[in-house]
Parts: structure tokens; C-alpha cells; sequence
């Protein structure tokens, strides 16, 4: 029989019958919402998390079922944008979860990090059941998870069920940034995008919808003073989180994971380079949308990396923060 596949929607139900007097019962499994997980940030552990358990329909008391869960990894394809969470790139080992945890469950039976087993009732919850936790990886994606809950003796399924004893099915954890939209370039823009990690993140422009609303002001505003095109490099990818741009899923980007960060290059649309210490009209057009708010803020990046005064002549790179 095939396993079933759920999306991470809420509830899903295994009605289940005994043959003796127990009479009716159920099986159920709750996956948290909401159905979209933010990844975790370097300071700030973010879970998703699966709840087990197993009831008598008449009287409602608790089943003690055995179940597995087992993190397999990205979902199919990977080459999908969607399910890899923009990246196209494969070398090392993507992190499924965040560094050094593992799959979480208080009477895990199982030794191995991505999974756990055990008794549905082997750690009280206010449901009384099994509840597993991911810590989620900074890295975005559709991650695919495997579970299993099988019936005690004398039990046994007659309703979405893989054999008469058990369910199994497939769950996917959709990690990522809610609220994203891709920065567009019509016909005759006054800004370009020029990007230089286009193989390994083909989407990486990202933002949400205040923040391209108002990058598209600033641009236009600059091109009316200067007659210049605005030339835009990173933002975030498709569905935010860990912005690897050189392609081995640690951060040079420790920003550009929600959609509020924008590069923008020293080279102008027309190829002619301007320094961001030098470029006093783009801070002050900058700082007339701002409005006198904290946001939007134009800084300027040294070679390194590292955030310089304005008038720094190392501070060649811009970055703006929305």
C-alpha cells in the first residue's frame, strides 16, 4: 500500500476499531501550525513540532501506541527552487537541522539524531501524548519527514490505514519566510540587477513588498537627480533564511534572511563606479524616504565585510537596511 502525504495543514486522522469489547477508537497526529516555520537565526532556535497520540473514541481515554518519526531531508525534487529554498548548489552537507541538535522527543527510544521512537504516552503533554521537536536549520527548504504509529494488541485500523495495525504517512515541513516577493525589472527601469551568484542562488532578489516599494523610490528619486540606474545585488532568496553566497551553507550574509537587507553595487546601471563613501545624494534621497524613521539606512561596507562611518574611504560596498 502507499504511504499517504500530508502537508503541514493541522490534523489528520486513523479511525481505528478493536475486535473485542474496547470498541472504537482513533489515532491522530497534529502538526503545529503555522504551516510555515520561520528557519532559525544564529541567536534565536526556531521548531517545528509533530504531536502524537492515540484515543478510545467511546470513552476517550489514551492509547499507548508505538510510533517512529525520522527527519529524511529535502523533499523531491531537489532541484526545485521551492524545496530547496534557492539554493542550487550541492557540495557538503545541508543542514536539516540546526547545528549540534537533534530530533527531540523526552522518552526517545531511538539513538540517532534525525529520528526517535517510542510510546505515544511515554511523556505527557496536556493531550497526553508524544510530541517531537525539530530545531530547525537556518537554511530554508520543504524538509520531508517520515512517521509511523502502530496499534497494541486487540487493535486494529479500518479507516486511511497503511495495513490493519498501523499509518504511516509523509509530512513536509515548509521552512521558510512568509510574505516574499520578487523584485521585477520592467521595461526602461531605473534600476538593473546585476548579481554574481546566479548559478548557485538563481533568486536571490527577495523582499518583502515595503521594502521593494520603497528601494523602487529610492531609485526612481536617484535617477531623476543624477540620471543615473540604480545597479541592485542581494536581497534575499525565494523563501528567506541563510543566504550562502559562496556556496557552503555558513554565512558570509549573516542579514539578507528576511527579506529587509539590500545591496546595492558600486558600478551604476551605465557601468560608471561610484564608492559608497562617496555618494552623498543616494544617502541623502536615503534618508527623505526614511522620513525621519530608523528605516530605511544606507551603510557602507569595507571590503571585508565589516560596517565603516559614511565618510570612510574604505567604505566602498553599500548596504541598505529596510
Amino acid at each position: 500500500m502507499r504511504n499517504r502525504q500530508i502537508r503541514v495543514i493541522g490534523l489528520s486522522l486513523a479511525v481505528l476499531v478493536t475486535l473485542a469489547s474496547p470498541g472504537l477508537a482513533w489515532g491522530i497526529t497534529i502538526i503545529q501550525h503555522p504551516a510555515q516555520k520561520e528557519p532559525s537565526m544564529a541567536l534565536s532556535v526556531s521548531n517545528a513540532i509533530a504531536f502524537y497520540s492515540c484515543y478510545d473514541v467511546r470513552s476517550g481515554a489514551p492509547i499507548n501506541c508505538t510510533f517512529t518519526h525520522l527527519l529524511i531531508g529535502i523533499a523531491a525534487p531537489v532541484t526545485d527552487l521551492n524545496n530547496n529554498g534557492g539554493h542550487n548548489h550541492y557540495s557538503g552537507v545541508r543542514p536539516n537541522l540546526l547545528g549540534g541538535r537533534q530530533v527531540e522527543y523526552t522518552a526517545d527510544q531511538d539513538p540517532t539524531p534525525l529520528g526517535v521512537s517510542g510510546l505515544t504516552l511515554g511523556a505527557g503533554v496536556p493531550f497526553r501524548g508524544a510530541a517531537v521537536y525539530h530545531p530547525l536549520p537556518e537554511v530554508s527548504g520543504n524538509l520531508k519527514a517520515y512517521g509511523s504509529m502502530t496499534l497494541p494488541f486487540g487493535w486494529h485500523c479500518v479507516s486511511s490505514c497503511f495495513d490493519e495495525i498501523s499509518w504511516r504517512f509523509d509530512i513536509v515541513f515548509d521552512v521558510g519566510v512568509g510574505g516574499l516577493e520578487k523584485l521585477t525589472v520592467p521595461p526602461m527601469s531605473n534600476y538593473i540587477v546585476v548579481r554574481g551568484d546566479e548559478a548557485t542562488h538563481p533568486d536571490g532578489v527577495y523582499g518583502t513588498p515595503s521594502t521593494l516599494t520603497k528601494l523602487q523610490r529610492i531609485a526612481a528619486n536617484y535617477q531623476r537627480k543624477t540620471e543615473r540606474q540604480l545597479s541592485v545585488n542581494d536581497i534575499s532568496l525565494i523563501k528567506g533564511g541563510l543566504m550562502d553566497f559562496e556556496a557552503n551553507w555558513i554565512p558570509p550574509h549573516h542579514s539578507h534572511r528576511r527579506g529587509f537587507d539590500v545591496d546595492i553595487n558600486p558600478t551604476d546601471g551605465g557601468g560608471v563606479p561610484i564608492a559608497c563613501f562617496q555618494n552623498t545624494v543616494l544617502r541623502g534621497i536615503v534618508e527623505e524616504v526614511a522620513g525621519g524613521a530608523a528605516r530605511p539606512l544606507l551603510r557602507c561596507e569595507n571590503k571585508s565585510g565589516q560596517f565603516v562611518p559614511p565618510d570612510d574611504p574604505t567604505g566602498i560596498y553599500y548596504h541598505t537596511q529596510f
